[in-house]
């Protein structure tokens, strides 16, 4: 299934290659972040742009050319397969990742060089994409130590929010804290392992491999504490989401 998707991304990447201003472009989403590829898999192409954007009337024309179907929100279906298609300043992105890389600027936006880390090359004539995309090697030091501040800063209200609301058996409030810990935590541990964070999805079941250090058996004790219908209580859980916030803390202090 991902050769079939990244098929129909080739194909709406060259056809849209002849709009004015595009010089690139890459595959993100599922084709980028790797795992497997289903049915509900979607293809999100960013076409890389210097200048102004394609006016809208000429992309309509390509779709139309391609034969997609529109969708809504500016997404369509081709070949079976939803597309999702920004357009995107590639010199914007460049003196982000540089504020970014080259001159760790603490105040730099760290969004892009995230999402462009997990892409895929659709059409890269003059190579430029490639070598921007080869600076995101190089994890900063201070991106490092930012991330890992704000993520278990963030993390430590959740984990204290859990037992209290296991015990007042209030569940809505008690997912929405153990999905918020889950989230940071992930966080944490992407940049204490010098990893650009992929997102939420397909954390489990293919991204935290990658992650060297790691609280023992974490895969099996999150998935414990996210499944429902486990035999196992609310106020378990909540103990066990305060054990994996207590060792990934000392794995961040060593």
């Amino acid at each position: 299934m991902r050769d079939n998707l990244l098929a129909v991304a080739e194909k709406t990447a060259r056809a849209m290659a002849d709009l004015p201003s595009v010089m690139g472009a890459i595959a993100g989403g599922s084709l980028g972040r790797g795992g497997t590829i289903d049915a509900e898999s979607d293809a999100d192409i960013c076409m890389w742009i210097r200048g102004n954007a394609p006016d809208a009337p000429l992309v309509a024309r390509v779709w139309e050319t391609l034969g997609a179907r529109a969708l809504g929100a500016g997404d369509y279906e081709l070949d079976g397969w939803e597309v999702e298609l920004s357009f995107q300043a590639f010199d914007e992105a460049a003196k982000s990742i540089a504020r970014l890389i080259d001159r760790e600027e603490p105040d730099a936006d760290d969004s892009t060089a995230h999402w462009m880390a997990y892409s895929v090359i659709l059409w890269d004539p003059t190579g430029e994409v490639a070598h921007l995309r080869d600076q995101l090697k190089r994890y900063p030091n201070s991106l490092r130590t930012r991330l890992l501040n704000r993520a278990c800063a963030a993390m430590s209200k959740p984990v204290r929010q859990a037992p209290v609301l296991a015990r007042r058996g209030d569940l809505p409030a008690f997912w929405m804290a153990v999905s918020d810990f889950s989230r940071w935590f992930a966080e944490a541990l992407f940049a204490l392992n010098r990893l650009w964070s992929p997102g939420p999805k397909r954390f489990l079941d293919t991204h935290l491999e990658r992650c060297k250090n790691q609280p023992t058996n974490t895969r099996e004790r999150l998935t414990q504490i996210l499944a429902l219908g486990e035999g196992i209580s609310m106020e378990e859980r909540a103990e066990e989401v305060e054990r994996l916030a207590s060792e990934l803390n000392e794995l961040v202090k060593k």
